[in-house]
């Protein structure tokens, strides 16, 4: 399995690179929430509040990846297992390998901290995070119906490390 994911993070890293911006890891700092919650709203409908960030960066289980101001990934880790939260790219930095970027960080740390297992949630309706998902090897294992209030279903995926 090790190797696997060795293989996976060469294979990405080797990929064209992403704009030359710092990646930051950091405990969930409530001061970074309104930073967040812009990039969150430009990157979706419905993206989350100042008071939502706040909210879910207080989890002291609650971490996030920044690539300087234009994208990161809230996850959450507990025991063995890493909830992929949310992950925002601007608009104008989507498509730039920004996402697939912090998401090798992501499992870079899951696996420092021995993590067994990666899931999340992602729309029916976004295409291009489903995509990136799949390069990463995850795989569904469930769907929740009309989920989202677009009526969209939510694809349940996971990566077993």
């Amino acid at each position: 399995m090790q190797q696997r994911r060795q293989k996976l993070l060469n294979r990405f890293m080797s990929s064209q690179a992403a704009i030359e911006k710092p990646i930051d890891i950091a405990i969930g700092r409530v001061e970074d929430a309104k930073l967040l919650a812009i990039i969150h709203q430009e990157a979706f409908p419905s993206g989350w509040s100042i008071a939502q960030m706040q909210e879910s960066l207080a989890s002291p289980h609650n971490y996030v990846v920044r690539h300087g101001d234009v994208g990161f990934v809230l996850f959450q880790l507990v025991g063995d297992e890493c909830e992929i939260i949310t992950i925002a790219v601007l608009p104008k930095f989507q498509g730039k390998g920004i996402a697939r970027e912090m998401l090798i960080e992501v499992i870079g740390i899951c696996t420092a901290m021995q993590v067994k297992k990666v899931f999340l949630e992602v729309s029916t309706k976004n295409t291009a995070a489903i995509h990136l998902y799949e390069k990463f090897t995850f795989t569904e294992y469930n769907r929740r119906n009309k989920y989202y209030a677009d009526g969209s279903d939510a694809i349940l995926l996971q990566l077993m490390l």
